[in-house]
């Protein structure tokens, strides 16, 4: 490595750790799971070190580090849809009849890619206790009473914790589809 790519990549370095809050704070809002964040932060200055050399980085960087860690986290996106689109278009169904049932339109002007995208960054912001019973219900096909027996709750407690946690979602995908510039909303 010559003087001026060790200088550029100091640098850098530099410039990262300066905006390290604002790249964690992208990485968490794009990121598919919250126990991803960490691994979007370290590619995004993998990344953004590495190719250095192609930036001025005396300027304001804010805009560039962004667009860096939006594409890190969907490549992250790319591969947590890979390993779970089923169970995604299973709860996007369910989430889709509660929006018909209470008479509102979820984005019209969605695709089904867009709104099972934004549903899989809503189900990565759920507690830990409501994502897993989602994923065992919908995704693992676990009966409630299995589940009830599991967690020491009545049947018909977890199918209305599951009908609020799907009505939590509804919301989310709305407002994360309305922040992504999708739908009518």
């Amino acid at each position: 490595m010559n003087a001026d790519n060790k200088n550029q990549q100091e640098l850098a370095s530099r410039v990262f750790l300066e905006n390290y809050s604002f790249i964690r704070f992208i990485a968490f809002q794009s990121a598919p799971r919250r126990d991803l964040v960490e691994d979007i932060v370290n590619s995004t200055f993998i990344v953004f070190v590495n190719k250095s050399h192609q930036w001025d980085l005396t300027g304001n960087v804010k805009p560039l580090l962004g667009e860096i860690t939006k594409n890190v986290a969907k490549n992250h996106w790319d591969d947590f849809m890979k390993h779970s689109p089923d169970s995604l278009r299973k709860i996007a169904e369910y989430v889709q009849r509660d929006v018909e049932v209470t008479g509102e339109i979820l984005g019209s002007n969605n695709t089904v890619d867009e709104e099972i995208t934004a549903l899989g960054l809503c189900l990565g912001k759920l507690p830990e206790e409501s994502r897993k019973l989602v994923e065992d219900y919908y995704y693992h096909h676990v009966p409630l009473k299995e589940i009830a027996k599991e967690t020491g709750r009545k049947p018909l407690t977890l199918g209305k914790v599951l009908f609020r946690i799907r009505q939590t979602l509804r919301k989310c995908v709305e407002r994360v589809l309305k922040g992504m510039g999708y739908g009518d909303k």
